[in-house]
């Protein structure tokens, strides 16, 4: 028994240093990425604003550039993000905070840094003032991911819904768009998986991490994230979250 036991005890360490290299070799290479992938997109930016001096064959090969790098830098930012997760780094600041208004405010960011509309978000009567523990940035990133995801692939998000169901508060993100697949619907959030919908849309260019991270990040709070059919016939993505009601003063 000593002996497989210190045989056991072996692998387990073999198995968490190589983890640990992993992940710092996923981290390094990142880092390493950042700084010529700065460069360039510097570059892209003055090419572009010269672009009407270019031939028609030197425009349509810098928008491909361009988009190619916009992809490639979520790339080495989502790869460092999944970094720092693997290597059990903590959320760096969470706050009790006022769950309606932490919504409202990410959905305005998410819109506002892809250039589109707001949904409506639509509250249920018998949510009243819930507060959650969040890291602030991690949640934002939550909300920007599912609704840049939204837009790409479903035509944006036709709603966000707000309930309290089991004792936890539900935020409903909904679409109209082709849905996911119940056989996709825990594939989705695998590292660099692709669904059906993005490739039946001609629609391939993001990193495949976004879902993946934002279950990643959803688990820090407490909190699971599914996917399932929203009412519209579109992707509903569900997150439930732990939550405590408001004190009135």
């Amino acid at each position: 028994m000593q002996q497989l036991t210190d045989s056991f005890n072996a692998m387990v360490s073999q198995l968490v240093d190589r983890l640990e290299r992993d992940a710092r070799f996923a981290s390094d290479v990142s880092h390493e990425l950042r700084s010529p992938l700065t460069t360039l997109a510097t570059s892209a930016t003055v090419l572009s604003q010269h672009r009407e001096e270019l031939t028609p064959v030197a425009q349509q090969s810098l928008d491909l550039l361009v988009g190619d790098l916009s992809v490639f830098q979520s790339l080495v930012e989502d790869l460092l993000e999944i970094a720092r997760s693997d290597a059990g780094a903590a959320p760096e600041l969470i706050e009790t905070v006022p769950a309606l208004e932490l919504v409202r405010q990410s959905v305005r960011s998410a819109c506002q840094h892809h250039g589109i509309a707001a949904p409506p978000i639509e509250v249920a009567d018998d949510v009243h003032d819930p507060l959650v523990n969040v890291d602030r940035r991690r949640f934002e990133r939550v909300v920007s991911n599912l609704v840049d995801n939204a837009h790409q692939y479903a035509g944006g998000v036709v709603a966000i819904r707000i309930s309290v169901k089991n004792a936890t508060l539900v935020i409903d993100i909904d679409d109209t768009g082709p849905g996911v697949a119940p056989e996709e619907r825990e594939q989705v959030f695998q590292r660099f998986f692709r669904g059906r919908a993005a490739h039946d849309r001609g629609v391939a260019r993001g990193t495949g991490l976004g879902l993946a991270l934002v279950r990643d990040h959803v688990r820090t709070f407490g909190g699971t994230i599914t996917v399932e059919q929203s009412p519209e016939g579109g992707a509903r993505f569900e997150i439930s979250l732990p939550f405590k009601e408001g004190i009135d003063e």
